[in-house]
């Protein structure tokens, strides 16, 4: 079986923390390894991961098997915002320059530092002929917390993703789209619930609220005047929002949870409602109206709230199943088991893992600045090795060839000298003969400045992966021999594509710096850089360095560098 991609997501909840590794097969997805784990006793206290937690986080993630590097963090509750702005058709660099004004503006507002992404929707012009954008900010504070803690147990993110967003990548990866639905899918979490609308597979509006199962709770700890864990779970074994059949005759207690989980459903009902009608205000979509609603998470397994949602909103209302692509292969019998009983819990889990496949057609990226560039850091780390790689297995391939053709061009020579020394006679032949072995040697050289240029290149490249500032990235390297004709020991040409970005300075002397360095190696006869274009505080260019042996006199007459 053919394997692909690896990702990992992590949906942190309010009383368990769900992780699931999926890996891409050519027939669809496969849960190779999942975990489920009690982060904190029921309370009403905002969800913390201590150090407890982390540790035994990291010793499950052994047991389990998780070992892929692709992580995706959902996010949700009060700390973060999504909300939806217009903006006209315009170029992606346009774009990307007023929603950078638009978000700085809220931060300033907010009071805090923050981290923000958006992206336009796939909703047609209004009739103001503008799109619709989402963005999504988080405060920075809340999303240390959730990144040092879970780095405790060994996990450092790649991203962290509104869990709303992961949940409509989850619906898109297992849901059969209806042509002309429009879907409202609810995720019912303890603390949280997510949601989106969605039609023919386009996104059109996704939200959070701080507010989920434990409102059902807290009818009951109000009504029955009893703790929140004993009313947690008379909620979980005798709790329902229906009386199938009519009206019956319930006991006093009964009766009161009844009434308390009731009035309970007909606010979460009014809330989804106002979600609704949100979306058509933002989405400028007056005639949108839901058809199907789709639950999933742990707080939609209340009996009866299926069927109270459909009632209050007179449409289909069904359970989201997020395993219709998805094959199970986990170890663990146990964690299996898990599982199945309950699919409809790892909604947001498993649209976590595919956004960090990569594969999400939707999620937005919350990562603060630090983060990032640890994790740019890694990334370019990755490229200077598979550089570096590159480079061996091309000298090695010049060595070989050079090696083999030594090996021929001597069993040539040896022919040659037992034709002299039976045609000493012959004055032409033995000019024909020494001609042909001068052609020999030249050949002999070029393959030796072949494998000597490969040298410099590999020295050149290891050089750059150890010393090149932060703030330059590498796009490209790439090495062509010159010119046979005029080759002399070593020379060839680099040439280096990048990136250097605005941190503190100004790119164009850092990119002069780096070359001028470059220059000073004793592989490198010139440095020249070739490109350089600036453009949204990022300079991208292109640099050429001539390798090999030096001319007579060194370096001491040439330029630092030069641009054309």
């Amino acid at each position: 079986m053919a394997s692909g991609s690896i990702g990992i997501g992590i949906d942190i909840g309010g009383n368990f923390l769900r992780m699931v590794q999926i890996e891409k097969r050519q027939e669809g997805y496969a849960i190779t390894a999942a975990l489920k784990l009690l982060v904190s006793e029921i309370a009403e206290d905002d969800y913390n991961v201590d150090a407890d937690t982390a540790g035994a986080l990291s010793s499950a993630l052994k047991a389990a098997g998780i070992d892929g590097r692709k992580r995706a963090i959902g996010i949700s509750g009060k700390d973060l915002i999504l909300r939806y702005t217009e903006v006209p058709q315009v170029p992606d660099w346009r774009l990307k320059m007023i929603m950078d004004f638009e978000i700085a503006e809220i931060a300033g507002r907010a009071g805090g530092d923050l981290s923000a992404d958006f992206q336009l929707l796939n909703i047609p012009q209004n009739e103001s002929g503008n799109f619709t954008v989402m963005v999504a900010l988080a405060k920075n504070q809340f999303l240390h917390q959730r990144l040092d803690a879970l780095a405790g147990a060994g996990l450092a993110a790649s991203d962290m993703c509104p869990s709303s967003l992961a949940l409509f990548n989850s619906f898109v990866m297992n849901e059969d789209v209806v042509p002309g639905e429009t879907t409202l899918v609810v995720d019912i979490g303890a603390r949280n619930t997510e949601m989106f609308i969605q039609k023919d597979g386009a996104l059109l509006f996704a939200r959070n609220v701080s507010a989920g199962g434990n409102l059902f709770t807290r009818g009951i700890v109000e009504n029955l005047r009893i703790p929140f864990p004993e009313a947690e779970k008379i909620k979980k074994n005798e709790g329902s929002v229906s009386r199938k059949g009519g009206h019956k005759a319930m006991d006093p207690r009964s009766e009161a949870v009844y009434g308390a989980l009731t009035a309970v459903a007909q606010q979460f009902a009014a809330l989804l409602r106002s979600s609704v009608m949100f979306c058509k205000s933002q989405t400028k979509m007056q005639d949108l109206n839901v058809t199907r609603i789709l639950l999933s998470g742990g707080g939609s397994r209340l009996k009866g709230l299926k069927e109270s949602l459909g009632q209050a909103f007179g449409v289909p209302c069904d359970v989201l199943n997020p395993m219709k692509n998805v094959v199970i292969e986990v170890d663990d019998p146990e964690v299996e088991e898990k599982i199945v009983e309950s699919p409809r819990e790892w909604a947001v889990a498993i649209g976590l893992a595919r956004i960090a496949m990569g594969e999400g057609s939707m999620g937005l990226r919350l990562l603060p600045e630090e983060f990032k560039k640890k994790r740019q850091f890694r990334e370019k780390s990755v490229f200077m090795i598979a550089s570096g790689a590159v480079a061996v297995i091309m000298l090695g391939l010049l060595m070989f060839g050079a090696v083999h053709n030594l090996g021929v061009q001597e069993n040539y020579l040896k022919e040659t000298d037992r034709s002299l020394k039976s045609a000493r006679s012959q004055q032409k032949a033995i000019e024909e003969i020494k001609a042909m072995s001068a052609k020999t040697a030249d050949f002999l050289n070029v393959l030796a400045a072949e494998a000597s240029s490969g040298g410099e290149f590999m020295q050149v490249n290891s050089w750059i992966a150890l010393n090149a500032p932060a703030e330059i990235w590498l796009k490209s390297v790439s090495f062509k021999r010159q010119d046979p004709a005029t080759i002399r020991q070593g020379d060839g040409m680099m040439t280096i594509t990048g990136v250097v970005e605005q941190s503190g300075g100004d790119p164009g002397q850092k990119l002069t710096e780096f070359a001028r360095q470059l220059k000073d190696l004793p592989q490198v006869r010139e440095a020249k850089i070739t490109n350089r274009s600036t453009d949204l505080g990022k300079t991208a260019f292109t640099l050429q360095l001539l390798l090999g042996a030096l001319p007579p006199g060194g370096k001491g007459g040439a330029k630092e560098s030069e641009e054309d």
